[in-house]
């Protein structure tokens, strides 16, 4: 938790043109709405913090500097902390948290994809079809979207139709490794040891760290 602690005060100090490796010329948005995540998640998850200021002060910062701060960057935000709601169990938290991020900036395609992560967890394969769709309309984040379309179908018991997705999602983002850890197992499950190996390599030739491939 250190090291998300200093994280975000960094990420804190990109907000005002602070950089540890020289000047920053691009839009803060990004960066303030990180810094507020990594807030969030710092007060929610370490119980040592919870009563400390960190959240409170990034959220007093993102007050002071809103006006210069994307719709985007907002709508991100609150879908970063949406989707840490579905994580802990507050699904009820979390449905209006993400409809305030859809209504903010309806297009963003991070908002469609935790909004696919949100009906995933509850099981409306439906919805998460639906959710898709919209983030294929905006091209971007395609293989966070083909991973949360295999999840859904894999737990629906499509299994082929997981596969294509997974298959889908490295297409767009050869270096996507959960789309390839997925894969490995998919392939392992059905007897396939050769891909299943295949993948396997690729997971770790992505992140040497990973020691998932090591426990099939």
């Amino acid at each position: 938790m250190h090291g998300l602690f200093e994280e975000a005060r960094l990420t804190s100090g990109l907000m005002f043109g602070y950089s540890p490796i020289g000047p920053r010329t691009e839009d803060h948005s990004y960066h303030i709405s990180v810094a507020l995540y990594l807030g969030e998640k710092i007060r929610h998850f370490d119980p040592s913090l919870q009563n400390s200021n960190a959240g409170d002060l990034l959220s007093e910062r993102f007050q002071i500097l809103r006006p210069m701060t994307s719709d985007e960057s907002i709508s991100i935000y609150y879908s970063a902390v949406g989707a840490d709601q579905v994580d802990n169990g507050q699904v009820a938290q979390a449905v209006p948290t993400l409809k305030s991020a859809l209504q903010i900036y309806p297009n963003s395609a991070v908002v469609h994809n935790n909004l696919m992560y949100y009906y995933l967890e509850v099981g409306d394969l439906k919805q998460v079809q639906v959710e898709f769709e919209n983030v294929a309309a905006s091209g971007s984040f395609l293989d966070l979207a083909y991973v949360n379309l295999g999840s859904a179908y894999e737990n629906a018991g499509f299994n082929q139709l997981a596969l294509d997705a997974y298959t889908k999602a490295t297409q767009a983002n050869p270096d996507n490794v959960t789309a390839h850890y997925r894969l490995s197992l998919m392939y392992s499950e059905s007897g396939d040891n050769e891909n299943a190996i295949k993948e396997c390599y690729e997971v770790i030739r992505l992140d040497p760290t990973d020691g998932r491939p090591y426990f099939h």
